[in-house]
């Protein structure tokens, strides 16, 4: 739906528009909108105490209204969350002499491709294929045993690391 006229809102000041002290983050404060001389619209953000004395001089029709200000939090990464708990696991998995060698391939193909482990060199011996990979930014390196793609069972794989990446 248009409307015939818009309204742009200024942002809320950081200060009290008579005190002057700063609107801490997570208080309460009250704006209001007036018009100056030229019309335009202009804001004025008070904190609890100021508005208490200046609430009965308002002149009549003026906008305000109570609101708080966020605390701005950041937003979690979850593929971020994701990676970190497979590096970590990876570490685990290495260190178990009885770790599953087609678990810890595909973790570091995973890995990999999310630039956390970064391939140095490929071996060749006692006929089987390793990856010599260093963990990123730790200069740590971790060697990891080459699976044949067609050999892997993807589903029980892809069960086993969930259930050990959840915990």
């Amino acid at each position: 739906m248009n409307s015939l006229f818009q309204i742009d809102i200024p942002k809320r000041s950081l200060q009290c528009f008579k005190g002057q002290e700063r609107l801490s983050t997570g208080s309460e404060y009250y704006s209001l909108l007036v018009e100056d001389a030229e019309k335009k619209i202009i804001r004025q953000d008070y904190c609890p105490i100021c508005w208490n004395e200046v609430k009965d001089q308002l002149p009549k029709g003026y906008s305000h209204w109570l609101s708080r200000s966020e605390i701005k939090q950041e937003p979690v990464d979850e593929q971020s969350n994701r990676v970190t708990r497979a590096l970590i696991l990876l570490k685990q998995l290495i260190r178990q002499p009885d770790a599953n060698e087609s678990e810890l391939f595909v973790l570091a193909l995973f890995l990999a491709h999310a630039r956390k482990l970064i391939l140095r060199r490929e071996i060749e011996k006692d006929g089987f294929g390793y990856s010599l990979y260093e963990i990123a930014h730790q200069d740590q390196f971790v060697t990891i045993k080459k699976v044949a793609l067609s050999q892997l069972e993807t589903k029980s794989i892809q069960q086993s690391l969930a259930t050990k990446l959840s915990q």
